[in-house]
């Protein structure tokens, strides 16, 4: 079962959640694996094994389910490096808040040129109304 193109690894280890975690649930009864919307997010009370060896997820609602996994974490884009805001600002892509271009290679002496922007720092596009972290994805670097 894949969740937004994340391979999920269904827990099959009996075990009890006190309290209930909230994690992804399926029954085995819908012939296409790739979609994610037959799966439900539940507040997952137990797992256990039943005699014939199948495994029933027990949820605080009403439904039998036979599997279930953690909800995967979205990944985070990666933070631009301080050569790349320096050459996106250069470039006149945007405009940073509140400090001074200097004030990137002067804050740490850990923050080398390709050291990661500081997370306090925010950028914003000239056409943008509101500011951002520094990301790769945000700022359109290669």
């Amino acid at each position: 079962m894949y969740y937004k193109g994340i391979e999920l690894k269904p827990i099959t280890k009996p075990q009890v959640f006190d309290p209930p975690r909230e994690m992804l649930v399926w029954d085995n009864d819908y012939n296409d694996y790739n979609d994610y919307k037959a799966l439900y997010i539940q507040h997952v009370c137990a797992i256990i094994r039943k005699i014939d060896g199948t495994i029933r997820v027990i949820t605080n609602r009403i439904g039998i389910w036979t599997h279930c996994a953690e909800i995967p974490e979205e990944p985070k884009p990666r933070r631009a490096t301080n050569r790349e805001l320096a050459n996106w600002l250069a470039k006149g892509k945007g405009q940073i808040l509140g400090t001074k271009i200097s004030t990137i290679y002067d804050y740490d002496a850990g923050l080398a040129d390709n050291g990661e922007v500081p997370k306090f720092l925010k950028v914003r596009k000239w056409e943008d109304i509101g500011w951002h972290e520094a990301t790769v994805d945000y700022m359109e670097i290669e």
